[in-house]
């Protein structure tokens, strides 16, 4: 029990993510009132338009170094908030903040699903419960009607914002660790800032008459905004989407205990239709951990101690002291989704539906200084007695690789056909970025 009860840590970016989530979820309410004020679009043009000077403020500096790519993943992104943020802040017109922020939560399930669409990566079986999970909870939270007449045009505008605040969780990840976070942050909100106010005269929307009932909450949730994006900005460099998410199904739990807190009153079936959209969220990114050895079912798991591991190939071994709980750190490490935010140049990490995992990273493939974008499947396995991760990919250029983890110690081990002096002094530097980066995140 013991054990169980100090597995429950956070990282620090872990910690930042969750209150920012807090700090979220109390932005319904506050929308919610101001939109008796104001027209969506205006709020939402004002309040990223100030998040994005204020950024720019901050990071002026780094502004001088604006690459094509910043420009190009801001915007991105940018285009993303517009949508997402407009669309809830129009449904927030006609819906209380608590269902506003109930219904926004589907967009967490609907992460792998535009993954499968977009990226070709098939969902796990537990998304697929998550979704109906989510969706049947959706249908008690609009209430009995929806099921009769359907849902309430602000209803359905709030449920079709989930789909860009998807992508743009999607893409945050994607960009967090090819382009520069301050660039990304200050382009992505003036981009949101403007293509609000652009968007007004599309729908008819006039500006509102002077009032402090607009001014103030725009302002100032501006200010939360910049913060709430440079922290998912700087904490998903080192946070895998599917923790990331996870911590951010805390989002409408927030915003329901305000709006009730406000005077907000669901009935008993919306609150039980909350509590599912909750638990398909969570559901929805659970990995249990013997699905790995189902995955690995039926072939033996290569041993890094065989001589016959890596026969013929050049091998490479590097050991560095590490300090802590050895069994929370192989925790970590054995869950292949984690790998980005341990192991050096790696930028995305995917368990795919045969056991495999797909990566995603910066190599120099022809050690000419210039690093290139390199996706590739390998074998992933997990040997909980040795406390040990191994991974091989065969090809060409077949390598394995294990790490193990003693009481006081981490061994990186590396079989490659590829020879030349650098990958001994590679290798230390890796696993040395590996301790402190095991160190950080456990």
């Amino acid at each position: 029990m013991l054990h169980r009860l100090r597995a429950i840590r956070f990282s620090r970016q872990e910690l930042a993510l969750i209150a920012i989530t807090a700090l979220w979820g109390a932005t319904f309410l506050i929308v919610h009132l101001a939109m008796q004020h104001s027209g969506p679009w205006f709020f939402v043009g004002l309040r990223f338009l100030v998040a994005g000077l204020l950024s720019a403020a901050l990071f002026h500096r780094a502004l001088r170094g604006m690459r094509w790519r910043d420009l190009g993943a801001g915007a991105t992104i940018g285009v993303t908030i517009t949508l997402g943020y407009g669309l809830q802040t129009h449904g927030l017109q006609t819906v209380s903040s608590s269902t506003s922020a109930f219904i926004t939560a589907i967009y967490v399930p609907l992460v792998p699903l535009l993954q499968w669409i977009v990226l070709r990566r098939a969902p796990r079986a537990l998304t697929l419960v998550g979704v109906a999970l989510a969706f049947l909870g959706l249908l008690l939270l609009a209430g009995p009607d929806a099921v009769r007449i359907g849902l309430g045009e602000g209803e359905v505008v709030t449920l079709i914002s989930t789909l860009p605040i998807a992508a743009e969780i999607i893409l945050i990840s994607a960009f967090a660790r090819i382009a520069d976070v301050r660039r990304v942050t200050v382009v992505q909100l003036l981009v949101a800032g403007v293509l609000g106010f652009a968007v007004m005269p599309l729908v008819g929307e006039a500006a509102p008459a002077f009032s402090w009932a607009w001014l103030l909450p725009a302002v100032g949730l501006g200010v939360a905004s910049c913060v709430i994006q440079l922290t998912m900005n700087w904490a998903q460099r080192s946070v895998s989407p599917t923790r990331a998410t996870i911590i951010y199904a805390g989002e409408p739990v927030w915003g329901g205990i305000i709006g009730r807190l406000a005077g907000d009153r669901l009935p008993l079936v919306a609150v039980f239709g909350a509590a599912l959209i909750v638990a398909g969220v969570i559901v929805s990114e659970l990995q249990p951990k013997k699905r790995r050895a189902e995955a690995s079912a039926g072939r033996p798991l290569p041993d890094s101690a065989d001589p016959a591991y890596g026969r013929g190939m050049p091998t490479y071994t590097a050991t560095r002291p590490l300090d802590g709980d050895a069994d929370l750190y192989f925790d970590y490490i054995s869950n292949p989704e984690n790998l980005p935010a341990y192991f050096p140049r790696m930028t995305q990490a995917h368990e795919l539906p045969d056991g495999k995992v797909e990566t995603t990273a910066q190599v120099d493939v022809d050690r000419d200084g210039e690093d290139e974008t390199v996706t590739s499947e390998a074998e992933f396995d997990v040997d909980n007695a040795a406390r040990e991760v191994r991974w091989s990919a065969p090809g060409p250029h077949e390598y394995h690789g294990a790490l193990r983890l003693t009481d006081d110690a981490a061994e990186l081990t590396i079989h490659t056909t590829h020879e030349h002096d650098g990958i001994q002094e590679a290798l230390e530097e890796s696993l040395e970025s590996i301790a402190r980066n095991l160190r950080e995140q456990v």
